[in-house]
C-alpha cells in the first residue's frame, strides 16, 4: 500500500505553502497523527528553531 501511495503522490502537483505553518497544517490533514503530536516528538521544528553558534556573540 504504501508504494502505491507514493507512487500515486508523486503523480500529482506538488503543494508548495506559503509558511511553514501552512504546510504542517496541509501536511496534517492527510496523517493520522495530530499535528501537535507529531511536531513535539518531531525533529523538524526543533532544527528551525535551533539558534546558530553567530547568535550567541
Amino acid at each position: 500500500q504504501i508504494r502505491e501511495a507514493i507512487r500515486a503522490a508523486m503523480k500529482k502537483e506538488p503543494y508548495i505553502a506559503e509558511s511553514f505553518d501552512d504546510g504542517t497544517s496541509f501536511a496534517s490533514k492527510r496523517m493520522s497523527v495530530g499535528k501537535s503530536e507529531w511536531l513535539s516528538r518531531g525533529r523538524l521544528l526543533k532544527m528551525l528553531k535551533q539558534k546558530s553558534i553567530s547568535e550567541f556573540f
